[in-house]
């Protein structure tokens, strides 16, 4: 998703790019929404079908091979990207690797774990489960269609805005549960994702100009499907020291979602202030 999401600095004016990266992370979001459906359809007839829901790559594969330019993109396409080689995109962009990979562990959490979490809870029917999950991805494609608006109008706070709402949603979900808080955590966390991840990309994208794709999308691509990676072994962690509380991912979120919020918020110089 960064890399292809990187592709939109490198055919698009920068007046563009935000609005674009915006629609960028809704459609993502919307493929989310049809292949959470799809797999609990599928997984209603047996738990391996529900892997038939990859199979949607071939039609991406279609769409790239008739609709994308065939142009080769090299490395260090600007002057920018050449300065200190791979440590100074590093040095350049850690903020938003660090802050994708917090994103993105305090989002996988949700998918992970919601449906067991909700099932040890009994408030809600498991037939439900894969509707509300679908409708937190729904929710995050409004968030990706309303990025640019809600950067705009949140000014110089832009950045606060994806973490505040991961620990509000997170602490609904943890701390009220039920009805009421699951549906609502689960919106603000989904949201959050719509909002947070095009704030990320744009900001890095900035940073890098036209070069993003070939310098700073590939680390901060290696940071999302990391923090993916890592999510269950941290879990795994945690829960040793605290065993038999249902809503330990939860809580564990909360602190991911914590500490997204503090960094956010005190992360040095330009960092995080696009």
């Amino acid at each position: 998703m960064p890399l292809s999401t990187g592709l939109l600095t490198y055919y698009f004016a920068p007046e563009k790019r935000e609005g674009l990266m915006g629609l960028s992370s809704a459609a993502n979001q919307l493929g989310g929404v049809v292949a959470t459906l799809l797999a609990g359809v599928l997984a209603n007839i047996s738990w391996r079908l529900s892997f038939l829901v990859y199979l949607m790559g071939l039609i991406s594969i279609v769409l790239c091979l008739i609709f994308m330019p065939n142009d080769r993109i090299r490395s260090g396409e600007s002057a920018d990207a050449e300065k200190g080689g791979s440590g100074g995109v590093w040095r350049r962009n850690w903020g938003y690797i660090l802050c994708m990979f917090l994103l993105m562990t305090a989002f996988f959490i949700y998918p992970a774990n919601f449906a067991i979490v909700t099932a040890a809870e009994g408030t809600i029917p498991m037939s439900l489960c894969a509707v509300i999950m679908a409708g937190t991805d729904l929710v995050a494609f409004g968030g990706g269609l309303a990025f640019v608006w809600v950067k705009r109008a949140s000014g110089k706070c832009a950045r606060l805005v994806a973490p505040a709402l991961f620990l509000l949603g997170y602490c609904l979900l943890a701390f009220v549960g039920g009805w009421g808080g699951t549906i609502a955590g689960s919106a603000l966390v989904g949201f959050a994702n719509g909002v947070g991840v095009p704030f990320i990309i744009s900001s890095a994208s900035a940073n890098e100009g036209k070069a993003a794709a070939t310098t700073v999308m590939p680390l901060i691509s290696a940071s999302l499907y990391l923090s993916q990676f890592l999510s269950p072994f941290i879990l795994s962690l945690v829960s040793g020291l605290s065993s038999g509380a249902v809503k330990l991912p939860y809580y564990l979120a909360v602190g991911v979602s914590a500490a997204f919020l503090l960094f956010a918020l005190f992360a040095p110089g330009k960092t995080m202030n696009k």
